[in-house]
């Protein structure tokens, strides 16, 4: 659609020039997007996931507020919500889908996560394309952030400088 657009620059036919900003979700979403699509020409995550069993889990604790928000709010922020699905095709944790529903579930119920808890949603992390982010990188960041702190981004910087990509943090 982009290489279609008039005002839009192209680096060869089908090719445009673009960038990828955002945020929480969307941060994650232009890391997965420099992972899986040639194109994106340079990002610029903020206040994002590198590795969301990382994040949800640190050290195997599970954080059980934020985890809690996400899962029983049916909130897609994260990114790992199936967005297609539909309410009902789930229980009790909105649009998510069932795995994902399951995992929440069993980690709740334990109250600590569990060697396939982890690797589900490490398969869903931008950590999973590592070796493919090969653009520009601009990654913004929170001190303070209970949620996605700065080993996060510090994670990201050296995974993504490790494939000779210009990165300011």
């Amino acid at each position: 659609w982009l290489a279609k657009r008039p005002e839009v620059r192209l680096d060869k036919p089908g090719d445009p020039r673009v960038g990828v900003a955002g945020a929480s979700y969307g941060g994650a979403l232009s890391l997965l997007a420099a992972g899986y699509d040639r194109r994106v020409d340079a990002i610029a995550p903020q206040i994002t996931y590198w590795n969301l069993a990382d994040s949800l889990f640190p050290d195997d604790v599970f954080k059980k507020l934020w985890a809690g928000i996400f899962f029983t709010t049916g909130s897609t922020t994260t990114g790992i919500g199936d967005e297609k699905a539909a309410p009902s095709q789930t229980s009790g944790c909105g649009r998510f889908e069932k795995a994902l529903c399951e995992m929440y579930e069993r980690v709740a119920v334990a109250g600590k996560p569990d060697a396939r808890a982890r690797e589900l949603l490490q398969r869903r992390s931008p950590s999973e394309v590592a070796d493919r982010i090969k653009v520009p990188t601009l990654i913004t960041q929170g001190q303070s952030d209970s949620l996605f702190p700065l080993g996060q981004a510090d994670a990201m910087a050296r995974a993504i400088r490790a494939n000779d990509a210009p990165v300011a943090v």
